[in-house]
């Protein structure tokens, strides 16, 4: 079974042929590629050897666009120092509930839903609609619109939080999978922790709910890479990076890297952002002034290491380190 999420007028073409789709936008269609081809809310779907078109659009996000929205407004307040730390947890959960929603919610934080047992739904612009089931965690955003709601019942338990530091981590993409297994039960874990310390307000405590917060984020960010199996694109990306590593004083072209891994320029630049966190040519210049602080820490001349370190401008290289560690080449040399 394969999920596709098309966004705006236009076609989407997969390894079965092509889709087609009317102007319904965003929609999201579950096609059955097995025997007697389908799709689910009566979609119709014509064979044609190997091209499938999409008669008659699945407007699930359709209805929910009509629905009506409502915006949480109940949130604690964090207090000056919880505040000035730049991430704290709102509130924990857990119940067992039934039935479906009748509006869509914007909840203002970021949440991590469990399920422990029973099954469901979970539906936002983001992600279309996706199958839940127990063990399963879902994601929730503060901007975007969303419901999910059980098959019958289910019980799940829930951590929110917010605060700056919580879009960092969103736009450095450690919450980008909406929905997926939680093999560690991290987010059940994280819960069963924050529950012991529930309402004490000690510094201690307080910088503690951070860390759980942020040990259950990096687990979970862990727990769904392994599940998803790398791409010929990704494997010649991470042997590009090694390279880099390796050698940073190198002359490398942005270009080239790119058609070397067979990837395209745009496609390749955006892979490397996902998975580092920087533009290729941030990332080169980092692995640079990381091996240039080395050399300047064992006894090489300023000049020595701006040379070894791939920079032929020794002016440049100095603007370079003093931007990126905040002092200047000479201070660290001299430490």
């Amino acid at each position: 079974m394969l999920w596709y999420h098309i966004n705006g007028n236009g076609r989407k073409k997969h390894k079965y042929g092509q889709i087609d789709h009317d102007k319904e936008s965003p929609a999201v269609w579950h096609v059955n590629t097995g025997r007697g081809y389908g799709a689910e809310q009566g979609t119709a779907i014509a064979q044609d050897s190997r091209r499938f078109f999409i008669t008659k659009s699945d407007d699930t996000w359709g209805k929910m666009k009509k629905m009506e929205i409502f915006r949480s407004e109940t949130f604690r307040t964090p207090l000056g120092f919880e505040k000035s730390l730049g991430l704290w947890v709102d509130r924990t959960g857990e119940a067992v509930s039934s039935g479906k929603p009748d509006k869509l919610r914007i909840l203002g934080l970021y949440a991590a839903v469990y399920i422990e047992k029973g099954e469901g739904f979970y539906i936002s612009e983001n992600a279309g609609r996706k199958n839940v089931k127990a063990g399963d965690v879902m994601l929730v955003y503060p901007k975007v619109p969303a419901m999910y709601y059980p098959e019958g019942e289910w019980k799940s338990l829930w951590v929110v939080w917010g605060g700056p530091e919580s879009g960092t981590l969103e736009k450095m993409g450690y919450l980008g999978k909406p929905v997926f297994r939680d093999k560690n039960e991290s987010v059940k874990k994280a819960h069963m922790s924050l529950s012991r310390i529930k309402g004490r307000e000690d510094m201690d405590s307080i910088l503690e709910r951070k860390r759980i917060i942020i040990d259950m984020v990096l687990n979970l960010h862990r727990t769904s890479k392994e599940l998803v199996v790398s791409s010929a694109g990704e494997l010649a990306l991470e042997k590009v990076i090694a390279r880099i590593s390796a050698n940073p004083d190198k002359d490398y072209s942005v270009e080239e890297l790119a058609a070397e891994s067979n990837i395209s320029l745009t496609h390749f630049r955006r892979l490397f952002s996902a998975h580092t966190g920087n533009s290729p040519k941030e990332f080169i210049l980092s692995m640079r002034i990381s091996k240039a602080k080395q050399l300047l820490s064992e006894g090489c001349s300023i000049k020595e290491a701006a040379g070894k370190c791939g920079f032929e401008d020794v002016f440049y290289f100095m603007r370079s380190f003093k931007k990126m560690t905040g002092i200047t080449a000479g201070k660290f040399s001299g430490r």
